[in-house]
This record gives C-alpha cells, sequence and structure tokens, in this order.
C-alpha cells in the first residue's frame, strides 16, 4: 500500500513538472521575435558584420555566419529586456540597380 502512495506521489510531480515546462514553453515561444538583419563582410578584417535597419545598438559581428548570428540574438535580446524598441526604420528589401 504505501509503495503504492509513493508511486502515485512521483507521477503526480512529474506530471506537474511536465505541465510546468509546458507551461514555460509556451510562454517562450509567445515571447519569439523575429527582425530581419543586413550582413555585410569586412573585406579588410574578413569579419560578418550584421545590423537591424532601425534599430538602435543592433548591431554586431563574427567570424562565422553562426557566430555573428548568436552574437545579433544576444544583443537584441538585452535591448528587448529594456522594453519595446520603436524602431526608426523599416526594413522593406533590397533591388538590383542596372546601369
Amino acid at each position: 500500500m504505501c509503495r503504492c502512495i509513493f508511486l502515485a506521489r512521483n507521477i503526480t510531480r512529474s506530471a506537474e513538472q511536465i505541465d510546468l515546462r509546458l507551461r514555460t514553453a509556451t510562454t517562450t515561444l509567445w515571447r519569439m521575435r523575429t527582425f530581419t538583419a543586413v550582413v555585410e563582410r569586412d573585406p579588410q578584417t574578413k569579419l560578418f558584420v550584421g545590423y537591424v535597419p532601425g534599430f538602435s545598438g543592433a548591431h554586431s559581428q563574427g567570424a562565422t555566419l553562426a557566430e555573428l548570428r548568436e552574437n545579433l540574438r544576444e544583443v537584441i535580446s538585452m535591448l528587448l529586456e529594456d522594453g519595446e524598441p520603436e524602431l526608426e526604420a523599416e526594413f522593406v528589401g533590397t533591388e538590383a540597380i542596372q546601369v
């Protein structure tokens, strides 16, 4: 009898932990935002440089695109801790100009 109660308590705790993890994951997904970054390669340093147009302070660099992506993610996350940004400009796209 005691063993059944022990197992039932463990199952209940496990279910509560799973529920908490799901609620946390759902909250995290709900908060995710997408920003468009412009990426260039510096010809002198060979580093990838990226920035989010109109988002003051949202710029970084990295030796690889993956490193740049992670650095930008970190910078943007820190900037968002200060609240919702008021973008000074909006990225529209690129145009090929033939001359």
